[in-house]
């Protein structure tokens, strides 16, 4: 049931996007890194999921202030390792406005919290809030020790909506510069959308299994983009107590003695005999119990919305302009540097 409610809120999202692409006008360049409208889309859909309609009127300026967060992530980040970075003008700024952005969304966390507990209907779960609330119910009831707290809650809650946020964004980001770039790509992508889903109707998450190369491609977007290029910190028993260790993803995703041409975007190196295979050492999510859960989430979102985009439309280089480079601005995530794309009915790209 959750599968299914969770498809149709994709499917809706995904809907709303592919609107905007049918009211462009043929060839006209459409600026593929809009994130503010990309965020909305996408900001929209885990709000609806995870804690409350998506309608109130602070939602926008929520938005804000996670991209703000963001961007000023890359400039406070050495405090992790530098503590007394914190007292550098400029640092200083980037550090205690990541810290006031964080106070003012955990206070509208708090306030959306309040209101699914007043109005909490045991029967009736609506989203992830209400769910964490009944088993933080069921503890207390046992008398069971348990991490099921409120503050915990309100930090998941930021968790799940920033990083949700800025990956899916930034994935689909990629995902559009790579396929205008390698028309190749999109062309067998959409043979197998003619061959499975056909003309007549959306593809639907049931169609994934049947479709590998489009997941594959997925998949190569993943690796190439490097969105997340370190994974969460990790402590171990080999190393001092306290010392932080961050996974270079970018290093694996890149290596040449791992990846053949690892520059090169290429969908057919997550294929084996037909079928979706991802070697071991390809760990896009991180690994282990603090590894990112939303893997899922990102992969029906992305599958959903490339395919019914490339149902319709072919995404070409706009006239009269050079093809833009696939070169990233290094962030708490790598988003794609800014560029602009066509998308015109199939088979009239030039």
């Amino acid at each position: 049931m959750f599968a299914t409610k969770t498809e149709v809120k994709v499917g809706v999202h995904v809907l709303k996007e592919l609107l905007e692409f049918r009211t462009l006008r043929a060839g006209t360049a459409y600026a593929g890194d809009d994130r503010t409208r990309q965020s909305l889309h996408v900001g929209s859909l885990l709000m609806s999921m995870t804690f409350k309609n998506s309608e109130d009127k602070t939602f926008l300026h929520l938005l804000g202030l996670m991209e703000e967060g963001f961007k000023l992530f890359t400039l406070a980040m050495p405090v992790n390792f530098f503590p007394f970075l914190r007292f550098v003008p400029g640092v200083n700024y980037a550090y205690q406005k990541i810290i006031q952005n964080r106070t003012e969304t955990s206070s509208y966390f708090k306030k959306i919290v309040d209101e699914h507990r007043r109005t909490l209907d045991r029967e009736e779960i609506r989203d992830f809030v209400d769910a964490y609330l009944v088993q933080q119910e069921k503890y207390k009831t046992s008398g069971q020790h348990s991490y099921f707290s409120e503050e915990q809650l309100i930090q998941v809650m930021n968790d799940i909506f920033s990083a949700g946020l800025e990956n899916v964004t930034s994935t689909i980001e990629w995902a559009v510069l790579f396929l205008m770039l390698n028309p190749r790509v999109q062309k067998r992508i959409q043979s197998e959308i003619d061959e499975v889903v056909g003309s007549k109707r959306l593809p639907q998450l049931e169609d994934m299994s049947r479709m590998p190369y489009t997941e594959a491609t997925f998949w190569e977007v993943l690796r190439r983009s490097n969105v997340i290029a370190l994974g969460n910190t990790h402590n171990t028993l080999e190393i001092p107590a306290g010392t932080h260790i961050l996974p270079n993803l970018y290093a694996i995703n890149m290596d040449p003695n791992l990846w053949i041409e690892p520059e090169k975007f290429e969908p057919q190196r997550f294929l084996r005999n037909g079928k979706v295979y991802k070697p071991d050492h390809f760990i896009p999510f991180s690994v282990g119990r603090r590894m990112c859960l939303g893997d899922v989430l990102t992969k029906m979102e992305v599958f959903l919305f490339l395919s019914s985009l490339l149902q319709e439309f072919d995404l070409c280089v706009p006239d009269h302009a050079d093809p833009p480079k696939a070169l990233g601005i290094v962030a708490a995530s790598m988003a794609p540097k800014p560029y602009q794309v066509c998308a015109v009915p199939r088979n009239r790209c030039q």
